[in-house]
């Protein structure tokens, strides 16, 4: 391994553990927020797909759920626990990219590493 694969290697890991720990508090937020918009905005939630963490956690709900986030929309609710809890949502989500691409880069550094050290 070379010097600069054996720098990137532990930024790779501890974005992986912080995917792994975003994606904890992600899914925690997401139940409730589903929850919270069940009895309080049914509207909203029937909109959405009916999104539940588990049960019907399908990728059409999710794209309907990261529009909604993306574009702001709870913000013309006027709630402000909904929006505490979607802001929160999107800081996470924020976060997580964050940590993909960290991730993703690093991998590309390492792989290219690797194939320079074999190359020699």
């Amino acid at each position: 391994m070379g010097g600069l694969t054996e720098d990137i290697l532990p930024l790779c890991l501890t974005a992986l553990i912080m995917l792994f720990v975003f994606n904890f508090l992600y899914m925690k937020k997401a139940s409730f927020l589903f929850t919270y918009l069940k009895e309080f905005h049914p509207k909203i939630w029937q909109e959405l797909g009916q999104p539940t963490p588990i049960g019907n956690n399908s990728p059409t709900c999710q794209m309907k759920l990261f529009h909604y986030l993306k574009d702001k929309k709870f913000e013309n609710v006027g709630d402000p626990e909904m929006i505490r809890l979607c802001r929160g949502m999107r800081s996470l989500l924020t976060f997580g990219a964050t940590g993909v691409a960290v991730m993703f880069v690093g991998l590309i550094f390492i792989a290219a590493g690797g194939m320079t050290a074999s190359t020699k």
